[in-house]
């Protein structure tokens, strides 16, 4: 799989879990309709710069949401509330925090792996 296509099932899942419109979406990421639909059907690839803010406006890392598939963002979102009971986690910053999750949610993965 490849980059466009993890980002288009990145979105879709984000869409579906907070149940919004594609129109609501595209307002939320501050980018315009039609452009998200070439995300969302993978026959494009975001600039980095894009990637960064729409990873912003979603609240996850860019390494998740181009990760695709590893994770929906309802599961990311539990993540981040669960290492958020650490006194240590909270002290990070915004980026150190997604840095930290993106680690543990590797943890998780290669540890299903050799299950």
């Amino acid at each position: 799989m490849d980059i466009k296509q993890n980002i288009a099932n990145f979105l879709s899942a984000y869409k579906r879990s907070k149940k919004v419109s594609a129109a609501e979406l595209a307002e939320e990421l501050e980018i315009s309709r039609s452009v998200l639909q070439d995300y969302l059907a993978g026959r494009c690839n975001p600039r980095a710069d894009t990637i960064e803010h729409m990873a912003k406006k979603l609240n996850v890392s860019p390494a998740a949401l181009v990760s695709g598939g590893l994770i929906s963002p309802t599961e990311y979102d539990l993540i981040f509330v669960l290492l958020g009971t650490l006194d240590s986690f909270r002290g990070l910053s915004r980026d150190q925090q997604h840095e930290v999750i993106d680690l543990f949610i590797r943890l998780l993965h290669l540890l299903n792996n050799d299950t």
